[in-house]
Order: C-alpha cells, then structure tokens, then sequence
C-alpha cells in the first residue's frame, strides 16, 4: 500500500485538478484506518466538484466510524440533495438513526431505499430489525420473509424469525428457524445459541442437552458453553456443581441477570438462604 501512495500522492502533483486520485487515496487511508488523510483527500474531491456523491458519502461513512453523528448525517444528506435515489447514502442514513435510535427517521430512509429497490436485502433485514423492536412483529416478519423469497440460503432472516416466534411463544416455529440456519450453515455458533435458549425456556432438556454436546464438540473454545453446561446441571438437580461452574467464570453482561437467577436459585434448594437472598438481589439491581 506504501507503493500505492507514494504513486497516487505524485499522481496528485502532476494533475492536481483529477479527483480520482484523491478519492483512491481516501479509499487506502480508510483501509489503513488513517481517518484524518482519508476525510482531507475525499473533501478534495468535492472541493473540486461539488456533485461528487461518493465524495459526500464516503466523508460520512468516516464520521460514521468516528462517532460523529451529527457530520455524519450531514454529508448523507448532502449527498441526498445531489441525487434523491442514491440509495447507498439513503441507506447508509437509515442505518446511522437507527443506531442511535430514532427509529421514526429511520424508518423513513428504510422505506425510501425500499421505494427504490424493493428487493435490498439489507435494507429488509434491517428494517425487520427495526420493526421487531418497536414490537410490530407482523410488518417484521414480512421484511424477513421477503428475504427468503429472495434468497432462501439468507441465515440472517431465518434467525430474525425464530427470535419473534420465541418472543411470541411460538416455540416450534423459533426451533423450525433456528434448525434451517443450522442445515445452511453447521458452523453458525449464533444458532447454536439460539436453540440452547429455545430448548431452555420451554424445559425441554434431552434436545437441549443433545444440542450442548454437538456445540462442545465444534466449539471447544467457546467459554459460554459452560454457562449452559451449568444451567443443565441446574435442571438435573446437581445444584453444587452448576454453582461452581456460575461462580468461577464471568460470562459479560449479556448473562449477567440469568447468572445471578440460577444462583440465587441453586443457593435456595440447597438450603443457602443468605446466599440466595444475596443473588436475587443481585439480579433484580
């Protein structure tokens, strides 16, 4: 890349007024995480033509990346006002309010780029997302849906699915996606995941327990594991060793409430009252 730089950079001397060279050197300091080269050389190209979209666009992915929200959708919209069907910058501004959870301005862009191009899948699979947590799962799982009419071997879609249909309670139809992402990809860990949860939750331990011992086998390394090693032991009434599991390891925040549960839970049937009032506590803070 070194090589290429010092090309483009003379490149630049000889025809100072050729945005291209600009723009790729704005590409290179991206990918080398030079963010301050990158934004300097892409502003040159619109410095030297005020309709350059991907200048626009690419100085918005940069403040995207830097957490400059504001820029950010700044120089999407700018790059809007050039071409209102530039669907990249429409999607790439649907994404940033998204992220920062005005779902109502999102939503708007979601529609614009599906207006464009009705069958984008990221745009659906986003949009699903979107709608799924503002608890419209009927228009969420529509988007997913489409996806699949699209391109059946999407995993992505699948998964959304399974995930409504367990928050809905409709266990077979979350165990019925979470296995059709497994069947396009045996090494998709998410799903794996994602059926030790369903198993759990409706208390059916033989699948559960088959599902731990195929995901131990392909994912040796995967400290989670033992955290669902520790809940079977819970349900198999191995109260002690499901506590020394839960106690040894931290698992992050996603599981910290759960952790805190089947303690507190352990501690009460083994007849540990202080210490099970002690982690009740802790998973109601």
């Amino acid at each position: 890349m070194i090589e290429q730089i010092k090309k483009l950079e003379k490149l630049t001397k000889l025809d100072p007024n050729n945005l291209i060279n600009y723009f790729n050197l704005g590409n290179i300091y991206i990918k080398l995480k030079k963010y301050n080269l990158s934004l300097l050389n892409f502003q040159k190209t619109i410095n030297i033509d005020k309709n350059f979209i991907q200048g626009y666009n690419n100085i918005a992915n940069i403040y995207k990346e830097l957490k400059n929200t504001k820029e950010s959708i700044n120089f999407f919209k700018q790059a809007i006002k050039i071409n209102p069907n530039y669907i990249n910058a429409i999607y790439n501004l649907a994404i940033v309010y998204f992220e920062i959870g005005q779902y109502k301005e999102s939503s708007v862009f979601f529609k614009k780029v599906l207006k464009i191009d009705p069958n984008y899948i990221p745009a659906l699979n986003n949009f699903g997302i979107l709608l799924k947590n503002i608890n419209k799962y009927d228009e969420a799982l529509k988007c997913f849906e489409k996806i699949i009419n699209i391109d059946n071997s999407f995993l992505r879609a699948y998964n959304n699915i399974g995930t409504i249909a367990l928050e809905l309670g409709d266990i077979k139809k979350a165990i019925e996606n979470y296995k059709k992402t497994l069947s396009l990809n045996p090494e998709n860990f998410i799903s794996y995941k994602n059926l030790l949860a369903t198993y759990e939750n409706s208390n059916q331990i033989e699948s559960y327990e088959k599902i731990l011992k195929l995901s131990k086998k392909k994912f040796p390394n995967e400290k989670i594991l033992k955290f669902y090693s520790s809940i079977l032991l819970f349900r198999k009434k191995k109260y002690k060793e499901s506590i020394r599991i839960l106690e040894k390891y931290n698992f992050g925040d996603e599981f910290e409430i759960k952790k805190n549960f089947f303690l507190a839970k352990a501690y009460d049937f083994i007849n540990k009252e202080d210490l099970a009032f002690k982690f009740f506590n802790n998973a109601n803070e």
